[in-house]
């Protein structure tokens, strides 16, 4: 779920600040590619695989693994955490910025 989220918000952020910077009606599949490869790339990086309770285990991924400390959890890490926020900031200011209807 973690990976789902940083997928989908890094997408969102990159697209919306690359479209800013860029000319969409000129670069529509430099940004598109740019935006997924983001994507792709935080969701990839952002997130590990890890035992529920925190211990690390050299057998994710195979069956058994963490029975004894509460299942498999995917956690996010630093680079996890610092794409939501600059995603989340990205996202804020352009949305807040578009709901001035004086």
């Amino acid at each position: 779920m973690i990976r789902l989220f940083l997928f989908f918000v890094t997408g969102v952020a990159v697209l919306i600040a690359f479209s800013k910077i860029f000319n969409f009606d000129k670069y529509p599949k430099f940004i598109l590619v740019s935006a997924f490869v983001l994507a792709v790339l935080a969701a990839g990086l952002g997130a590990y695989e890890g035992c529920a309770d925190g211990w690390n285990s050299t057998s994710i991924g195979r069956s058994g693994a963490c029975s004894h400390h509460g299942g498999v959890e995917t956690h996010a890490n630093v680079y996890g955490i610092c794409c939501m926020t600059l995603s989340g900031i990205v996202i804020f200011f352009t949305f807040r910025g578009s709901s001035n209807d004086k």
